[in-house]
């Protein structure tokens, strides 16, 4: 599962002629869903059915949206497992991690063409690491 995640809020408070007075920082811990819902996992995708059930995704499939990604690992990923597309460009996540493209991403390797206008043109290859 996710790690949980921490976050800092500070707040200024002002004083009448608008002047900053008071600075108070706050660390406020943030802990995924999955982390502390806890139950029964019915379709074995690693999401309890409570958690399943606020997502809208179904506890009895492992893959809501039948992109070939099990909704626990969408989820782990922040892919949308609601949409087979979670980036909007035409090609399903599962499809874009076999090619090696971020399917949050609609062009992958920031060279002007989308993921599937590369497909198309038959130039499409994953992304580089720097």
């Amino acid at each position: 599962m996710r790690a949980a995640l921490a976050a800092a809020i500070t707040i200024i408070i002002c004083g009448c002629d608008g002047q900053s007075s008071l600075s108070v920082v706050a660390s406020v811990e943030l802990e995924d869903s999955a982390s502390r819902i806890r139950g029964p996992d019915s379709d074995g995708d690693r999401l309890p059915d409570e958690l399943e059930r606020s997502l809208g995704t179904d506890p009895s499939l492992p893959d809501t949206d039948g992109d070939g990604l099990h909704d626990g690992d969408e989820f782990d990923q922040g892919y949308d497992p609601l949409r087979t597309d979670s980036d909007g460009d035409g090609i399903d996540d599962g499809e874009e991690l076999t090619r090696g493209s971020d399917p949050t991403r609609i062009d992958s390797d920031d060279d002007s063409l989308t993921d599937a206008e590369e497909i198309a043109l038959g130039t499409h290859r994953p992304p580089q690491p720097p």
